[in-house]
């Protein structure tokens, strides 16, 4: 066994001690094992970016080469979950794409109350690659809102990201003054405690909501397992974009075998299903629905 595989993590050593310079076989290695894996494409102009992001793990690890990194991750596959997250790209911000959220308030959500009616079951969503919880909290936000304006009518929402790292955040619900700026002012009154004290400038989703949400990890080009539902609605939005056709072709698959037949798949606006097989119909830019028949 290698010495790397000694190595346990602790006090960060010093940056000047790092040399994270990336040499053509570490890169196309880290290329082939991120596809494999996440199924992430990254293209030939992502070395810098492999580089900066691989660099706080090997502080961490007091690993000064970036082949003596790979070297420990091979020999350690506990670090495979770190290597993953910091390959990750976690953009997001609440009321992204508010379209979407303006179609599910004004058309989707009118649509099945009137379906569900006397109904126990609720509505049902999956936010399919949720970072660190935006997205799946303005999912709450408006459906909180629609259901004080129709009572009796339940709703869970599912969050799950292949980052175990943002799966954290999202769960502690606690987000900066910076990232508060899309949410509008009725929603951050009353889904929102604003902190005091050494907590000024801080935001937590108060507990009415986040007791509606469940979190787990998830990677998306594996099935979805250990979820005994369906889903009305799934929100698989601005991360197509990594992935390669065939790829996407296998996440498309594991997603919507989990909508439910009539139910609503969003996707990013700059995102698409052309050459992916599929039983969707489009209902519009970036929305779809499942037909009713397989």
């Amino acid at each position: 066994m290698r010495d790397s595989a000694k190595r346990k993590e602790g006090p960060f050593i010093s940056y000047h001690l790092v040399d994270n310079s990336l040499d053509e076989e570490s890169f196309q290695f880290i290329r082939s094992l991120i596809l494999k894996v996440a199924g992430i494409s990254l293209s030939e102009n992502k070395k810098s970016m492999v580089q900066s992001r691989l660099f706080k793990r090997m502080l961490a690890l007091a690993v000064k080469t970036i082949p003596d990194y790979l070297n420990y991750l091979k020999d350690n596959s506990s670090e495979l979950g770190n290597f993953i997250n910091a390959l990750t790209t976690n953009k997001t911000d609440f009321f992204r794409e508010v379209e979407h959220f303006n179609r599910l308030r004004d058309e989707f959500l009118p649509e099945i109350a009137r379906r569900k009616s006397g109904e126990k079951k609720g509505v049902s969503f999956w936010s399919a690659a949720c970072s660190t919880g935006p997205e799946v909290y303005t999912i709450a936000m408006v459906m909180q809102d629609f259901v004080c304006k129709h009572p009796g009518l339940d709703y869970k929402i599912w969050g799950t990201d292949i980052d175990t790292e943002v799966i954290h955040k999202a769960e502690a619900a606690i987000y900066g003054e910076d990232e508060m700026a899309p949410i509008p002012e009725e929603f951050l009154r009353s889904s929102f405690v604003r902190g005091t004290g050494k907590n000024v400038g801080l935001y937590k989703v108060v507990d009415s909501l986040k007791e509606k949400i469940r979190f787990r990890q998830h990677n998306l080009i594996e099935p979805l397992v250990g979820f005994q539902i369906n889903f009305d609605f799934i929100f698989l939005r601005n991360v197509l974009i990594y992935f390669q056709l065939p790829v996407i072709q296998k996440v498309i698959d594991n997603v919507v075998a989990h909508l439910e037949p009539g139910g609503i798949l969003f996707i990013g606006h700059a995102e698409s299903l052309n050459g992916i097989k599929h039983n969707l119909i489009p209902l519009g830019s970036s929305v779809y629905r499942k037909l009713n028949y397989e």
